[in-house]
């Protein structure tokens, strides 16, 4: 659970060598089980070794976010989504 109120989501994707590349849905949902959330932004991150981008500001206030992560790509990649409000 955020504060109520206006927040944005920043997403990361970083890898130790070459390309990376990973996307990044942020759901809004009234319970915790992950599934049937309605979509507030998707990030889609590629570039040599990092990339990071924000979703524009949500005013929503939902009881739970969640984050699904596809097409992650690159050598040793991880990914990150904070929160900021």
């Amino acid at each position: 659970p955020l504060p109520i109120g206006a927040k944005s989501f920043y997403g990361q994707v970083v890898c130790t060598s070459g390309a990376c590349a990973q996307t990044q849905a942020i759901y809004g949902d009234i319970d915790d089980d992950e599934a049937n959330g309605v979509l507030l932004c998707t990030l889609t991150l590629t570039a040599t070794t990092a990339d990071y981008d924000a979703c524009p500001v949500i005013t929503a206030n939902f009881a739970y976010y969640y984050v699904t992560t596809t097409g992650t790509s690159g050598t040793a990649a991880t990914g990150a989504v904070y929160a900021m409000y």
